[in-house]
């Protein structure tokens, strides 16, 4: 049987070239949309300008570029020539394509913000009950605090395991997105192996708390100093941010392969929300998206990710922020709890001295 897709209409056809070679006119064009919808004959060019500001355009030349691409026709000049009026002869063509695109906008997006955080993210593979190997799995974040590389995580993913049998599966820059629209370049899955590095010290929170690092050697390489969000002991949570980036190993992302498994990152977003009942101020409640339906439990240790980077325009490269630690899961709420980042540092600083016994 054939699958039809939607007809290629003029307006489509138009509006997909242009915003292939001009992205940054996006809001233009849905401004052109709005206006077109709203008068449903002709609108100025003045008036596309007044609605793309609510995007964040300070200033617009005209819409010659929109005319000669065909998605809008000069109908008439006004006020001595100061004044032009255009028609969207097919707006819905036009509309199909902004929706084509934004899809594919969003997809980049996610897979820009998933990068930014698998760079600084870190697999936790400890020995499973009775000394079988590599059962058990969770997720920590590379930081760099005050001259020391750490690897911070949730207490509860080192209990009952030595710290000799840990192994880390390392951070990358990029990661493969199955079924991705971006690129339209083939994509090799690249299989990485778990590594065991050198002289982890285990460092645990002094009053009870549910965190924890690894203190490591110092980093010599450039390749491996890339891997450590550096935090400043001035970060606070963000207590109004709408969304939060969560990037780490849950349990489900598991395959067995005879006596070990393969596993693979998982990325979602969340926000944060009000705290349970019996929640301690100290923490923070991320909502999950149970559309998704993935058992979250490995994401403990995961970063609570916060994009910081506000651009004008379409293209950016993201900037995020560490916002927190997730470390446990309200199944009943469905919920993700964890620490804000100043909790973070608390703990950090409580670990000074051990850290100037790994520099000596």
């Amino acid at each position: 049987m054939m699958k039809h897709g939607p007809v290629a209409t003029q307006g489509y056809v138009a509006a997909k070239r242009f915003l292939r070679d001009h992205p940054d006119w996006l809001d233009v064009v849905r401004a052109c949309v709005v206006e077109a919808t709203r008068t449903k004959g002709e609108f100025a060019g003045a008036w596309v300008l007044a609605e793309a500001k609510k995007s964040g355009r300070d200033w617009l030349p005209n819409l010659r570029p929109l005319v000669s691409s065909g998605i809008l026709r000069r109908t008439d000049v006004a006020l001595g020539g100061r004044r032009a009026y255009y028609i969207m002869s097919d707006i819905e063509g036009v509309k199909l394509a902004l929706m084509d695109v934004e899809h594919q906008l969003n997809e980049a997006a996610t897979e820009a913000l998933a990068n930014a955080m698998y760079q600084y993210t870190f697999g936790i593979i400890g020995d499973g009950k009775g000394g079988s190997p590599r059962r058990s799995l969770g997720t920590g974040v590379g930081v760099y605090w005050q001259g020391c590389y750490l690897i911070i995580t949730a207490a509860h993913t080192m209990e009952g395991t030595p710290d000799e049998r840990v192994s880390f599966l390392l951070p990358d820059t990029s990661l493969v997105f199955g079924g991705s629209g971006v690129s339209t370049q083939p994509n090799p899955v690249r299989i990485r192996k778990s590594f065991q590095l050198e002289n982890p010290r285990p460092l645990l929170a002094e009053n009870g708390e549910d965190i924890a690092a690894f203190l490591l050697e110092e980093q010599m390489q450039e390749e491996g100093r890339h891997h450590f969000y550096h935090v400043d002991k001035s970060q606070v949570t963000l207590p109004a941010v709408k969304q939060i980036g969560l990037l780490g190993y849950a349990g489900a992302t598991q395959l067995p392969v005879g006596s070990n498994f393969m596993a693979t990152p998982y990325v979602t977003f969340g926000e944060i929300g009000d705290r349970p009942p019996g929640v301690p101020k100290s923490q923070l409640s991320i909502t999950y998206p149970m559309p998704q339906n993935l058992d979250p439990h490995g994401l403990s240790g995961s970063g609570a990710w916060i994009q910081t980077e506000k651009t004008k325009g379409l293209l950016w490269t993201p900037k995020i922020s560490l916002g927190g630690l997730v470390t446990e899961y309200d199944s009943q709420r469905q919920v993700l709890i964890g620490y804000g980042v100043e909790e973070l540092i608390k703990f950090l600083k409580t670990k000074k001295q051990w850290m100037r016994t790994k520099g000596k």
